[in-house]
Order: structure tokens, then C-alpha cells, then sequence
């Protein structure tokens, strides 16, 4: 889809569809909408990109998807130069929040404060450590025999 921004904005708006009636995959929705909004500032769609950009920004700060928001951040600065914004007005709209992001992924999520993902919460095994259980039973059920 390299340069059909039309086709690339029809496939992110029926995945977005998609997540949102099943309920699947939602932890994608701030990246599909950073993405979106990326295809609409591509296309020229300013006033849409940046509208979608805000929308991916407050969702993924309410999923703590930092990856997400910065990325959509930087689209939404882009979309408010190219409408003509000055980089001070711009700064102000974001809030000086892509700095932060910055320094927080940085700092990483133990610094941070950030909840652990689901792999790296007390009492849950990672998927390293998984593997090696199921060789580890595997092996003494077969010594067993």
C-alpha cells in the first residue's frame, strides 16, 4: 500500500471497525489510530489527521500506551505545522508532552512508577520461563515412564 493513502485509511478504519465490534485487539486501537491519522496527513487531510491524532493521544494516555501517544503527538504537531502553526503554538497544543514521553521511556517503566505488563507482574511466568516449565515437565514425565 506504499503511496495509496486512500486504500492504506480504508484498511485502518474497517481494522478499527473490527476491533471495536469484537472487542479484539483492542490494546491496538491508539497505534491503528496514530495510523490513521499518519494516511490523513499524507493524503493532505490536515484537519483530519490532526482530529484523529487527538483522538489517539487520549486513548493511548488512557491505556498507558506511551508508544502510541508519542507517535500520534508527533503526527498531531505535523498536521498543525503544515495548517500553519508556529513550532511555540505547537509546543503549546501538545503541552511539551512529547518531551516528557521522552524522557519517561528514558527512564523506562520501573523509574517511571508505570504498572508492569502482564508478563512481568509478580506471580506470572514470561514466556521464556513458560517454555522452560513445559520442557521441564515434559522431561520428568518422560523419566517417569
Amino acid at each position: 500500500m506504499h503511496g495509496d493513502h486512500e486504500r492504506a485509511i480504508e484498511s485502518f478504519r474497517a481494522g478499527l471497525e473490527l476491533a471495536r465490534t469484537s472487542s479484539a485487539a483492542m490494546e491496538a486501537e491508539p497505534e491503528i489510530l496514530a495510523s490513521l491519522a499518519d494516511c490523513e496527513l499524507r493524503r493532505g487531510a490536515l484537519a483530519n489527521a490532526e482530529e484523529t491524532a487527538r483522538l489517539a493521544m487520549a486513548l493511548a494516555r488512557r491505556r498507558s500506551a506511551r508508544l502510541a501517544e508519542c507517535r500520534a503527538t508527533i503526527i498531531c504537531g505535523a498536521a498543525l505545522r503544515a495548517r500553519g502553526a508556529s513550532a511555540a503554538e505547537v509546543d503549546a497544543q501538545s503541552a511539551g508532552r512529547a518531551s516528557s514521553l521522552g524522557r519517561a521511556a528514558q527512564r523506562g517503566p520501573a523509574r517511571e512508577g508505570a504498572r508492569a505488563g502482564p508478563a512481568n507482574r509478580p506471580g506470572r511466568l514470561t514466556s521464556g520461563q513458560a517454555e522452560g516449565s513445559v520442557r521441564t515437565s515434559a522431561s520428568s514425565a518422560t523419566r517417569s515412564r
